[in-house]
């Protein structure tokens, strides 16, 4: 009978920790909800960020990799394209190019989807 409540209270230590665990476990995943609700973060957007961030240029064939948040200058930047090269393949008259995202274009022209102004960049770009 000694070492009953020793063990009484290691369960109801695990119960609470295993509560908390749950808990916790939920809360992050409601997080990083809501954050890729807000569009901070896209599941998709892992792996070629880590690409583009450790590799030099790369290549137009790697065009697939553009995506709707990056702006103009970073695709420049990234593809190692002549600054003004998209603006006049693509006939891009806003002033904030080179600070302007693809998505930002797209919202800009409401008659163009997202998707068609990414297409767009992706085969001028593999055009090069």
């Amino acid at each position: 009978m000694p070492n009953e409540r020793p063990d009484r209270y290691l369960r109801l230590a695990l119960i609470i920790l295993g509560v908390l665990l749950a808990f916790l476990a939920a809360f992050f995943y409601f997080q990083y909800r809501a954050i890729r609700h807000q569009q901070f973060i896209n599941a998709r957007e892992r792996w070629p960020i880590f690409f583009l961030r450790h590799s030099g240029p790369l290549a137009p064939q790697n065009a697939d990799l553009i995506q709707p948040w990056m702006t103009f200058d970073y695709i420049n930047h990234v593809f190692n394209l002549p600054p003004q090269y998209l603006q006049s393949q693509l006939r891009i008259t806003d002033a904030r190019y080179p600070k302007l995202s693809v998505g930002g274009l797209a919202r800009d022209d409401n008659q163009t989807s997202t998707i068609d102004v990414l297409t767009q960049v992706i085969n001028a770009v593999k055009n090069y």
